[in-house]
């Protein structure tokens, strides 16, 4: 049976390829071969070589002008150079204690130093051994942040010499009130002494300068 078929399908065959010989080639049947082999799956390939970096583009083009925009705001009062100067021609203060001089000063924060210089000709006179201290005081009370700002003329001679020397009392005092501020030059005895005869401005100019600033003391 098996061999009739096999012969059956062989002579079918022929036969329907010799018919098709004889007919033009588009009208010859198509035989589908696909179904005949089983198709097996290769293995994956190999990753290629990466290729060349292209070449950098073009610039683009500008982009459109914005808007303008709103004014900026700024906490400013305050900053900047704030200075202030008194001076006297020929001050001749005799004052042996108390206030010399003073000026007044508008200082516009509260977390800002002042700094502060007086100039001027100061003197110490006596038949013994003599010390004056001359020093600043704000709105009447001395500087406490960081010192007091002070400086001290000592004469120790039998004799009365009388020697006007340039003198500079000068510091920074910070924790003061924005505001008005009366800064005064004082004098008085040295701690342990209580004679001398001082003179303050003698025959020359003096000045007071006091400039707000703004700083921080290191410890």
């Amino acid at each position: 049976m098996l061999l009739e078929v096999c012969l059956l399908w062989t002579l079918c065959t022929g036969v329907t390829i010799a018919a098709t010989n004889d007919q033009p080639e588009a009208e010859r049947p198509k035989f589908d071969v696909s179904n005949m082999y089983p198709v097996v799956a290769g293995p994956p390939g190999t990753s290629g070589i990466p290729g060349i970096p292209g070449n950098p583009g073009m610039p683009g083009r500008d982009g459109f002008k914005g808007d303008k925009g709103d004014p900026g705001t700024c906490d400013c009062a305050g900053r900047g150079r704030n200075i202030k100067q008194c001076s006297w021609k020929e001050l001749n203060n005799g004052v042996d204690s108390g206030r010399i001089a003073g000026c007044t000063f508008n200082k516009n924060r509260d977390d800002s130093t002042l700094m502060v210089l007086f100039n001027g000709a100061m003197r110490v006179k006596s038949g013994a051994a003599a010390c004056k201290r001359w020093f600043f005081t704000f709105n009447g009370a001395e500087c406490a942040d960081p010192m007091t700002i002070e400086a001290m003329v000592y004469m120790d001679t039998e004799l009365s010499i009388n020697i006007h020397r340039a003198g500079t009392v000068q510091g920074l005092c910070a924790g003061i009130q924005r505001g008005v501020v009366d800064v005064a030059l004082w004098v008085e005895d040295c701690e342990g002494y209580s004679n001398g005869d001082s003179a303050t401005g003698w025959n020359s100019v003096s000045r007071l300068i006091i400039e707000e600033i703004e700083t921080s003391f290191n410890p």
